[in-house]
């Protein structure tokens, strides 16, 4: 077949010499355009970008996305039905005395399950705990400060002048999923913080009460766990309550009596733990889910959210329908 200038003849179109003539691959090229829109996977285009705190497993893999202490807004796709969740409480801060007395606070839970997305909104409301704030024995008085949502404070030792006060540690704060960013009763999953230390011992851990006799008790799936007891100088700690971990006791008939000691917070959940009486450590609050696996762990607060995107991809050689360049 002759050629003019590199063209090879196509019907309807006229050379120099009156024959027609065509550019290889012009056709060819303009196919393949058309046939790779046909292959996008729905939803690709002009999809919203993902928040900072998302990944994607390729172009159409599953979404992660993991959020550190604080309040988070997350609003799911269309069709997007269910996620995912790993939520971390947060956990009970620890009493320090030098080398000589350390003791921890109660380690935060750890809930794995799934949420559903709320109908109409699609958005779902995180919150991160903090950890219980870490107290030291010397001349500062200043109680653990619970950590946050939910973290109970620790109380205040009475006795002025000393320079070797021994205020408890505060609890640890729950990390939570909610459908309404204002109200603890929209939470859907919580994972709860542990009670925090003090002079006399370790806090307890999330859904556990304190390890001591005058420790703070539990959260329970109804209430809030117990305050603990003072054994001599009227000192109890506080119950906890929704959401919020006990406060742990202060002298109570201060300037009669007095005391470097003070009680430890409980942790934050469902129902808070108890405070702990004058030098207990706090109860850990109670977690919720309602499917799922849950315990405890040393791993810091946080929640990651998992859900695979609407649609799915191509997975055969080609991906047209019926009735394309004439196939049927």
């Amino acid at each position: 077949m002759s050629t003019e200038n590199g063209l090879l003849p196509r019907d309807g179109e006229r050379g120099a010499s009156g024959t027609n003539w065509y550019r290889p691959g012009i056709a060819v090229a303009g196919s393949v355009a058309v046939l790779g829109a046909l292959l996008m996977w729905p939803g690709t285009a002009g999809a919203a970008p993902l928040p900072a705190e998302c990944v994607q497993a390729g172009s159409a893999g599953v979404v992660t996305c993991t959020y550190s202490t604080g309040t988070h807004a997350l609003t799911l796709p269309e069709g997007v039905a269910t996620v995912t969740v790993t939520a971390i409480g947060g956990r009970g801060g620890s009493y320090i005395e030098g080398d000589n007395r350390y003791y921890s606070g109660g380690i935060g839970a750890v809930v794995n399950g799934t949420v559903a997305v709320p109908a109409g909104s699609r958005t779902l409301h995180l919150v991160v705990a903090g950890d219980g704030g870490d107290t030291r024995v010397g001349p500062d008085d200043s109680p653990g400060v619970g950590g946050f949502n939910g973290g109970g404070t620790a109380g205040n030792p009475k006795w002025p002048g000393r320079n070797d006060y021994a205020p408890g540690a505060g609890g640890g704060g729950a990390s939570d999923i909610r459908t309404d960013p204002t109200d603890l009763d929209s939470r859907v999953l919580i994972a709860a913080g542990g009670g925090g230390g003090s002079y006399y011992g370790n806090g307890g851990n999330a859904d556990s009460p304190s390890p001591a006799e005058w420790g703070g008790q539990a959260g329970t799936q109804t209430a809030g766990g117990a305050g603990g007891r003072s054994e001599d100088i009227p000192g109890d700690g506080l119950p906890g309550r929704l959401g919020v971990g006990g406060t742990g006791g202060s002298v109570a008939d201060f300037p009669v009596a007095q005391s470097i000691l003070s009680g430890a917070g409980g942790g934050g959940g469902l129902y808070g733990g108890g405070g702990g009486s004058l030098g207990h450590s706090g109860g850990g609050g109670s977690s919720l889910l309602s499917d799922g696996y849950h315990g405890a762990t040393l791993e810091g607060p946080s929640i990651t959210i998992t859900y695979r995107p609407p649609g799915s991809p191509c997975t055969g050689s080609v991906c047209i329908g019926p009735g394309l360049f004439g196939s049927s």
